[in-house]
């Protein structure tokens, strides 16, 4: 029961197993034989190298672009022929921190889902990088959210100066903001500090501040 115990192997990741090596009753030494291949297929890596001259070409443009970008912002989609893409865009998560001497050119890789196992290792395709689009939205700040049974909710302030409560509809995460995609209006008070000591109803005298956007907070107001 022992050496039966030691013929299980666990697969490590959740892939795809390709032909074995093997046979059923072959004595098999640890760390001597290959017994098959594993890929992963979802997500799956994509790697590529840009050339220097293209590198620099690229940060002059964003650096010109009023949006700050990031490698991680730009989106890579792969063509498999001129009117056939790959549907599901990726990302990039990896840049090298050198340029290859011999080559001149700077390796990358990008992640993309695959859950119809569209893509496979070692197969080869086009791909191009877009810059980010830009979108106007409403956030505010993670400190300005309570949750109860009903959902989540803020306490925003009215032309009275009277404490409201919102429930409110959220999106992603930003850093330390909430996009709102439901709830608060824009140029609405909500509070974001100072909760314990306010009730709804009450009357409260509150220090705005506007913050601009993707800094500490959005528009706000500190209740006293």
């Amino acid at each position: 029961e022992l050496d039966l115990s030691y013929t299980k192997i666990i697969a490590p990741i959740t892939g795809r197993i390709g032909r074995t090596q093997v046979s059923i009753g072959d004595l098999i030494t640890a760390n001597t034989v290959e017994l098959a291949t594993l890929v992963q297929l979802d997500p799956i890596w994509v790697n590529f190298q840009i050339s220097e001259k293209v590198l620099m070409k690229a940060r002059n443009e964003f650096s010109s672009d009023k949006t700050p970008v990031t490698y991680h912002d730009l989106v890579v989609t792969l063509h498999f022929s001129e009117t056939l893409d790959y549907k599901e865009l990726g990302r990039i998560d990896f840049v090298d921190n050198r340029v290859d001497q011999s080559t001149g050119t700077l390796a990358i890789r990008a992640i993309f889902v695959n859950p119809d196992k569209v893509l496979l290792p070692g197969q080869y395709t086009n791909f191009s990088i877009t810059l980010p689009e830009t979108e106007s939205m409403l956030l505010i700040s993670q400190s300005s959210v309570q949750e109860e049974q009903q959902g989540r909710f803020v306490l925003v302030v009215n032309e009275q100066n009277i404490v409201e409560k919102r429930m409110v509809t959220l999106g992603d995460r930003y850093g330390i903001n909430w996009a709102v995609i439901d709830g608060v209006d824009e140029g609405d008070k909500v509070i974001v500090a100072g909760l314990q000591k306010v009730r709804v109803g009450i009357e409260v005298k509150g220090t705005e501040q506007t913050d601009k956007a993707f800094e500490k907070k959005a528009s706000s107001s500190d209740s006293e």
